[in-house]
């Protein structure tokens, strides 16, 4: 990848962010595991309110995966340490 990151599985869908419903995304919540970083270009490719946005970040937190905006330069740690 352009920012020398190599991921294990990529996820993408081709419907729009505004639903939590989405076949990629469903299919990310089955495949992280604790440990594991999800990398996300922007947080409008996840989430378009902070309802959802936060419950994303807070379910996979509080299972020990991390997630990584790029855009935004933002990151969520395992076990909600900012």
């Amino acid at each position: 990848t352009d920012s020398g990151i190599t991921f294990d599985k990529s996820f993408t869908d081709k419907c729009s962010g505004g639903s939590t419903k989405r076949p990629a995304l469903e299919a990310l919540k089955d495949y992280v595991r604790e440990g594991d970083t999800i990398h996300v270009h922007s947080i409008d490719r996840l989430a378009r309110n902070l309802v959802d946005l936060k419950q994303l970040i807070n379910d996979w937190t509080n299972q020990g995966v991390s997630v990584r905006f790029h855009k935004e330069n933002l990151s969520f740690n395992a076990g909600g340490s900012d």
